[in-house]
């Protein structure tokens, strides 16, 4: 098997597509088109929010966010299911990474260990040890357990 850089095929569309970025812009375009909206919306089965919990816009299915609490919220001894991660965090790469790591994704079972005086966390995600300062909690949204 030829590595993708030693690929002539590879490398020339590589080059091709980084030299036009009006071929790129192409791509975006048809991306964003009603017809690929409905295609996505028809392999997915018109899924309410995201993988991080926040509404999909268009979306079919209504989100109800009333039975949710920030964890920041939740004092020590108290047990919650991750259930939305908010759109700011989902910018910041390194967050979303210690996230994936720390098992701090919906579906997460989380028990709430120790408070700081700075509104740290120490929690217990799915049996593992986590930190988690003010700013990522108050971020974070549970359904009480």
């Amino acid at each position: 098997m030829t590595p993708p850089a030693a690929n002539p095929a590879t490398r020339t569309a590589t080059t091709s597509t980084a030299s036009h970025p009006e071929y790129l812009e192409a791509l975006y375009e048809m991306a964003d088109s009603d017809d690929v909206e409905l295609r996505l919306i028809t392999i997915l089965d018109d899924p309410a929010t995201c993988p991080h919990g926040n509404p999909i816009p268009g979306s079919s299915h209504p989100v109800d966010y009333s039975k949710l609490v920030p964890l920041r919220d939740l004092g020590p001894g108290r047990k919650g299911v991750l259930r939305r991660l908010t759109e700011d965090l989902e910018l910041d790469l390194d967050v979303m990474r210690f996230f994936e790591d720390s098992g701090l994704m919906p579906g997460g079972r989380v028990l709430v260990e120790r408070v700081g005086p700075d509104g740290t966390m120490q929690l217990r995600v799915d049996g593992k040890g986590v930190a988690l300062g003010a700013h990522l909690s108050d971020n974070l949204w549970v359904q009480l357990a």
